[in-house]
């Protein structure tokens, strides 16, 4: 299934604004962003759903529980491997 460009790259740019929002501790739009993904797993192949899925959890978690470290491997493990599955063609 090949994704809209369009879409991937707001996919990508939501990703990387949890990332960041994250990285600055700006948890609040942490949850914007988290939001705005979550309405994104329309049309979406299962297999990038199910990741995008997981990151949002792991993303959830981080922000409400895990104040002090940043971004954790994991988190940062599952958005490389979702921008690369959004950039791989289809």
């Amino acid at each position: 299934m090949r994704i809209p460009q369009e879409k991937s790259d707001k996919i990508i740019n939501l990703l990387t604004g949890v990332l960041s929002s994250i990285n600055e501790r700006t948890f609040q739009k942490t949850a914007v962003k988290i939001a705005a993904l979550k309405k994104s797993l329309t049309d979406l192949p299962p297999n990038i759903k199910k990741d995008i899925d997981e990151f949002i959890t792991q993303a959830d978690i981080q922000k409400d529980y895990d104040l002090t470290h940043g971004i954790s491997k994991k988190l940062e493990k599952l958005a490389e491997k979702i921008i690369q599955d959004l950039k791989r063609p289809g």
